[in-house]
């Protein structure tokens, strides 16, 4: 029998954020699954409850976009933010389409993600961009894009 894993022995979470995405991209996972997912979102006060020294301890948190978006969920500048305070060593990735929330809440998340990376998913230029990534808008995502950026991200 395995022994089982300890929260001292876990040093990297893959995290859904959201399971929410403004996107209908045709080729999506989310578009195969049979089952519904609705509308969940991990809030600040979920990762609030991590016991005391868990992030800490941690060396990477990725958030993945297999269900949602990052970038619809409204409170991940303050969970970066959050986690980046409790680890200031912590290596921060995501994955995005980057079309949903102003540019001034892609400059705060980008503050939090200056030791890490964040993929922004482009398909082809403007002008083909809305085939495969269908509800973004291509110059929206380069506007945010830049706005992580310019907050450090």
């Amino acid at each position: 029998m395995a022994a089982m894993l300890t929260l001292e022995q876990i040093k990297a979470l893959n995290i859904e954020a959201s399971s929410i995405c403004q996107a209908n991209c045709p080729f999506c996972s989310r578009r195969q699954k049979k089952r519904p997912f609705g509308d969940h979102l991990l809030t600040l006060s979920d990762f609030k409850r991590f016991p005391p020294g868990f992030i800490g301890r941690l060396r990477r948190i990725s958030f993945g976009g297999n269900f949602g978006d990052l970038c619809c969920n409204p409170e991940m500048p303050e969970i970066a933010a959050y986690i980046r305070e409790r680890n200031p060593a912590i290596t921060l990735e995501g994955e995005t389409n980057g079309s949903n929330q102003p540019g001034a809440w892609w400059k705060s998340l980008g503050q939090s993600f200056s030791k890490g990376c964040m993929v922004f998913s482009l398909d082809g230029l403007a002008d083909t961009h809305r085939l495969h990534r269908k509800g973004t808008d291509f110059h929206n995502i380069i506007r945010n894009l830049e706005a992580f950026v310019s907050g450090g991200g």
